[in-house]
């Protein structure tokens, strides 16, 4: 009885060795192939980390390549157009004025709508004593007119000529001087506010349409009232 159960303990710490041998065989198979599952894993991972770090270095290469080219024209070209600019635009001659030429452009003669007209005939006489309608004219800020028989004459020029073939007038007021009044230029002037004529001749026909006819030389009268304007403007 007692070898029986001495028997049957042997048996039984046998089949525990086994058994707890194959557990302990079993666990490390297992633990040595997750860890051969894992070493393989990061094997993986990390060659296919290195071959995407490496693509991408190459690409971040070729566009930091890319960039530094394009960056370099850019200012390898911004150099070019500052140059350009500097030596074509900014010059030495451009830093000082030359005045080459002058051109004085005369006063556009605009009688049409002057508000005060002094008309000169050819009673003036000549193109020297015609510088009285003038000088009338500037003490009283009047355009110069004329008649056809003094722009003929020379006296002065056709632009300020008064009548039919010459310019229509409306002024406030018209002083006529050595102007007889013949149709083609009352034709002109008729129409003015006031009309006030000097010449010789007091039967002139200027002097009939005429509000104040003076009588009298032009060549005195007109220095006169340059010289009362002056007096009494002051």
């Amino acid at each position: 009885m007692g070898k029986r159960l001495s028997d049957m303990r042997q048996r039984w710490q046998s089949v525990y060795r086994r058994t707890s041998i194959q557990m302990i065989l079993s666990a490390s198979f297992t633990a040595v192939a997750v860890l051969g599952m894992l070493f393989m894993g990061l094997t993986l991972f990390l060659r296919f980390s290195s071959s995407t770090n490496a693509q991408q270095s190459a690409a971040s290469q070729r566009v930091l390549s890319q960039v530094n080219v394009s960056l370099d024209g850019y200012l390898r070209t911004m150099m070019r157009v500052s140059d350009a600019v500097y030596y074509q635009v900014i010059k030495d001659t451009d830093l000082a004025v030359r005045i080459i030429d002058r051109q004085i452009e005369e006063r556009r003669i605009d009688i049409k709508g002057a508000p005060i007209i002094v008309a000169g005939g050819y009673g003036m006489g000549s193109k020297e004593n015609f510088r009285l309608v003038h000088e009338l004219a500037d003490v009283l800020g009047a355009e110069v007119g004329a008649s056809r028989a003094a722009v003929d004459a020379g006296f002065t020029e056709h632009a300020r000529q008064v009548g039919q073939t010459g310019v229509t007038v409306r002024p406030k007021l018209y002083i006529a001087c050595g102007i007889s009044g013949q149709i083609q230029h009352t034709a002109g002037m008729d129409q003015s506010s006031m009309i006030i004529s000097i010449n010789t001749d007091p039967d002139a026909p200027i002097a009939r349409i005429a509000d104040y006819a003076i009588t009298g030389d032009v060549n005195e009268v007109i220095p006169k009232m340059i010289k009362y304007y002056k007096q009494n403007s002051k």
